[in-house]
C-alpha cells in the first residue's frame, strides 16, 4: 500500500510504500528529517525561507500540530484519510528505539532487543558529524553543515569574482602587447612580387573595404583534388596577381586585404584538416606603390571588412540596446576591436617602412583618428557596401541556376552541375541507388549532354529512387564478360540508367554562351567558383562544338537556297535551326548529315519567304 503524510495535492507531502500504517509511520519518522513541511498550511502561523538552509522555517498556531496520514491501494485513484501523527513525535525520535538490533544467526525466538554497540564516529575539525542517536541532534547537525556550506559557497563566489577580474586584466594586457607587436611588425613577413617606379609622393593612400579570397579570384578548379588553391600554392597566387593586380588595386598607392580561402578544404585526415585549414585562413595585405607590388603577412586576423560600414556602429547599438546598455557597449567594443588590428598594422607600415612612401609619415597620417584624415592623404573605398554598387541587372548565380533548373522537363538536354568531378566516390558516399542494379565502368561526365528520360514521378521504373530525381541513360562502355570462343571482351551494348537529383544538373538548352561567359567572369559570384567554373567550362565547350557544326550546316542550307550569308540571312537560318532543335519534346543537337533536319528547315525557310 501507499501512504501519504500531508495533503496528497501538495508538493511538500511525503509518499511511502509500507505494509501497514504502523510500518509507514516508523519509516516516516526515520526518513523525513524535516516533517514540519507536511503539516497543513492552515495550521501555519508564519514561515520564512532560509537561503542558507535551503528550506522553510515554520511557526505554528498550536504547539504540537497533527500530520494527517492518507492511504490508497496501488490500483486506487483516491486517497483516504486514515489517521494522524503528532509533529513532535516525528521530530523527537530516538533511533535506538526504532531500529532493533538483530543477530541473523539466531532463531526468531531468540531475537532480543539489545543496546547498539558503539561505532567510530566521523569527525571533521574535531566535531562529530555522524553517528547520532536522535533526530533532534541530526537536524541540528544538518543545519550547521548547511550554514557552513553556504559560507563556503559565498567564499568561493567571492574568489571566483576576484579571479575573473584578474583574468580580465591579464586579457587586457595581452591585447596591449598584441597591439604593440602588430604596430612594430615583430612577426611581419614582406614578399616583393613586382618592382618598378613608385607612385608620385602626392598620391593619396587608397584602402579597399572588402576582403578578397585568393582561391576564388585565381579560380584554379581543375587541380589534383578539384578544391582549388590553398596555402601550399601561394606562390602561384604571386605569379597570377603580378599580371592582374590592376583589377584589384587600381589606384597607384593602395592596399587590399586577402585571405587564402573563404571555405575549408578537405584533407586526408582530421589533424591535417585542423592544421592546414587554420593556415588557409591566413590574412595578407597586398600593397601597390606605383609598379611595385608587395604581399605582407603580419599575424593579423582581419574580418570580412577592413574598416566598418558607414552606419554600422549606429545600427549595432540600436539592435543591442533592447538587451541593455552594458551589453550594447560590450558588443560595440568587440566590433571596434575587430577592425582595430588591421588598421594598426597598416599604421605601423606607414610609420616604420617606406613601402608606402614617406609623405604619409611626414603629414602624420593617423588611420585611428576618429576625425579622419584629409581626402588628399587617405581615401576609403566602400566596395563592400551594396548601396554603393552599380548593378548590371543580372541575377546572382544561385538565383540563375534555380531558374534554369526549374525549366528542366522530360526530354531536356542537361549537363552535370555538381561540385564533385564525376561520381567516382558514389559507392563510398552511399549513392549506390544512382545506378542500381547496374554497376557501369564509365560514369557520367561533365563534358557531355544527357537527355532526361524520366522526370519526377513520371517513371514507373521500380528502381526510381526519389521523387525529386531524374533519370538519364547512356552508353557506359564497360566490359560485361568474355567470349568463351574468341577470348575477347564482351562490351555492354545497352544503355545503363543513372539517377540524378534535379539540383545536380543544368538545362543545357536554356543557357546561352553570353550567360556562360558572364558568370565565368563575374566577380560578384566568385564565392561559388567551384560550382560555376567547372560547370560552365564544359557547357561552353559543348556549345562551341555545336556552334561549329551549325556553321557548316548553315553553309549547306544557304547553298541550297542560294542565299548569301549576310547577317540577316544568318539570323533567319539560325532561328530555323533553333526551332528544329527545340520544337519537339525530345530536344536534340543538329549534325551536318541530318537529312530530316535539312528537309524540315528548308521547308520552313521557304514558307517563311513566301509568307
Amino acid at each position: 500500500m501507499k501512504f501519504c503524510f500531508g495533503k496528497p495535492t501538495t508538493h511538500d507531502s511525503v509518499v511511502l510504500e509500507a505494509k501497514n500504517k504502523e510500518h509507514a509511520i516508523k519509516l516516516f519518522k526515520v526518513s523525513e528529517l524535516f516533517p514540519e513541511k507536511c503539516v497543513d498550511l492552515k495550521l501555519c502561523k508564519d514561515r520564512d525561507y532560509d537561503n542558507n538552509l535551503d528550506r522553510y522555517n515554520y511557526t505554528f498556531k498550536i504547539d504540537n500540530p497533527k500530520i494527517y496520514i492518507y492511504s490508497r491501494n496501488n490500483n486506487d485513484q483516491d486517497w483516504k484519510k486514515i489517521g494522524y501523527v503528532f509533529l513532535k513525535e516525528c521530530i523527537e525520535v530516538d533511533y535506538r528505539n526504532l531500529i532493533p538490533q538483530v543477530n541473523l544467526l539466531e532463531s526468531p525466538t531468540d531475537i532480543k532487543q539489545e543496546e547498539p554497540e558503539e561505532t567510530l564516529p566521523v569527525i571533521i575539525n574535531a566535531k562529530t558529524v555522524s553517528h547520532v542517536s536522535s533526530k533532534t541532534e541530526l537536524r541540528a547537525k544538518h543545519d550547521e553543515l548547511a550554514r557552513r556550506t553556504a559560507e563556503l559557497e559565498a567564499m568561493v563566489s567571492e574568489l571566483n569574482e576576484a579571479m575573473c577580474v584578474l583574468h580580465a586584466e591579464i586579457k587586457q594586457k595581452q591585447k596591449v602587447i598584441y597591439i604593440i607587436e602588430t604596430y612594430l611588425g615583430i612577426h611581419e613577413e614582406v614578399v616583393q612580387i613586382a618592382d618598378g617606379i613608385s607612385a608620385p609622393e602626392e598620391t593619396p593612400l587608397t584602402l579597399y573595404q572588402q576582403k578578397l579570397y585568393m582561391d576564388e579570384e585565381v579560380g584554379i578548379w581543375d587541380d589534383s583534388d578539384g578544391q582549388g588553391l590553398d596555402f601550399q600554392q601561394i606562390e602561384e597566387f604571386d605569379k597570377w596577381i603580378a599580371k592582374h593586380y590592376e583589377k584589384f588595386v587600381y589606384e597607384p598607392l593602395s592596399i587590399v586585404v586577402w585571405q587564402i580561402r573563404r571555405n575549408s578544404k578537405k584533407y586526408v585526415d582530421l589533424w591535417s584538416n585542423i592544421q592546414f585549414n587554420a593556415l588557409n585562413k591566413t590574412t595578407y595585405f597586398l600593397i601597390r606603390n606605383g609598379k611595385k607590388l608587395y604581399r605582407i603577412w603580419s599575424d593579423v586576423s582581419v574580418g570580412d571588412l577592413l574598416f566598418p560600414k558607414k552606419d554600422e556602429y549606429v545600427s549595432l547599438l540600436e539592435k543591442e540596446k533592447e538587451w541593455g546598455e552594458d551589453r550594447a557597449k560590450e558588443k560595440l567594443q568587440l566590433r571596434h576591436e575587430s577592425y582595430l588590428y588591421g588598421l594598426i598594422a597598416i599604421q605601423g607600415m606607414i610609420e616604420r617602412t617606406d613601402v608606402l612612401g614617406t609623405r604619409l609619415r611626414q603629414q602624420r597620417v593617423n588611420l585611428l583618428n576618429p576625425q579622419g584624415n584629409p581626402d588628399e592623404l587617405v581615401k576609403f573605398i566602400r566596395d563592400a557596401e551594396t548601396e554603393y554598387w552599380i548593378g548590371d541587372g543580372q541575377p546572382r548565380w544561385n538565383e540563375f541556376l534555380k531558374a534554369n533548373q526549374a525549366t528542366i522537363c522530360l526530354g531536356s538536354r542537361i549537363c552535370l552541375a555538381t561540385e564533385k568531378y564525376g561520381f567516382d566516390l558514389y559507392r563510398k558516399d552511399g549513392d549506390g541507388w544512382r545506378c542500381a542494379p547496374f554497376h557501369p565502368g564509365c560514369l557520367p561526365q561533365r563534358d557531355h549532354c544527357y537527355q532526361v528520360e524520366a522526370f519526377k514521378n513520371e517513371s514507373k521504373d521500380e528502381y526510381f529512387p526519389h521523387s525529386t530525381s531524374i533519370l538519364i541513360r547512356y552508353h557506359s562502355g564497360d566490359c560485361i564478360g568474355w567470349d568463351p570462343y574468341s577470348y575477347k571482351e564482351v562490351m555492354r551494348k545497352r544503355r545503363v540508367p543513372w539517377f540524378l537529383y534535379s539540383d545536380e544538373v543544368i538545362n543545357f538548352d536554356e543557357i546561352t554562351l553570353e550567360q556562360a561567359d558572364y558568370y565565368m567572369k563575374s566577380r560578384l559570384n566568385r564565392g561559388d567558383y567551384l560550382r560555376i567554373l567547372p560547370t560552365l567550362h564544359w557547357v561552353r565547350r559543348v556549345k562551341l562544338r555545336e556552334k561549329e557544326l551549325e556553321k557548316e550546316f548553315m553553309k549547306m542550307i544557304a547553298g541550297q537556297l542560294k542565299f548569301e550569308l549576310t547577317d540577316n540571312n544568318k539570323t533567319k537560318i539560325q532561328k530555323a535551326i533553333d526551332w528544329w532543335k527545340l520544337k519537339n519534346k525530345w530536344k536534340r543537337a543538329i549534325t551536318i548529315k541530318e537529312s530530316t533536319a535539312t528537309r524540315m528547315i528548308l521547308r520552313r525557310l521557304k514558307n517563311n519567304d513566301k509568307g
